[in-house]
């Protein structure tokens, strides 16, 4: 009966082990995806803050030189190529940050904060 006792405590204790195991390589994933959230939300602010309004800025220029005869219509294209462009890469960090948002938010759904 010992021996029955011992194993089923080593099992438990197996079990508590593995747990815990598991418990650290989910806190690791949620720090993970945490850091991938700030850093993804820092290059949408950088680019919604600064990329942006620059670029939108420049093909204002663009149009003005054109409207007032100083500057020509392919600097007005691309100007506007250029933001699109960017406006573009914009949407595919806000996807990014979307992604990782959703990946924590799946791994720590029903989580005490």
């Amino acid at each position: 009966q010992d021996r029955s006792i011992a194993a089923k405590a080593a099992q438990a204790q197996q079990a508590h082990a593995l747990r815990e195991d598991r418990l650290r390589a989910l806190r690791a994933d949620a720090r993970r995806l945490q850091a991938l959230v700030e850093s993804a939300q820092a290059r949408v602010d950088v680019f919604e803050q600064q990329v942006l309004p620059e670029s939108r800025a420049r093909l204002d220029a663009a149009l003005a030189a054109y409207r007032g005869g100083k500057g020509g219509l392919a600097d007005v294209l691309a100007a506007r190529q250029t933001l699109l462009e960017l406006e573009m890469e914009a949407l595919a960090r806000r996807v990014e940050h979307a992604r990782a948002a959703l990946g924590l938010e799946y791994l720590t759904e029903g989580a005490p904060s």
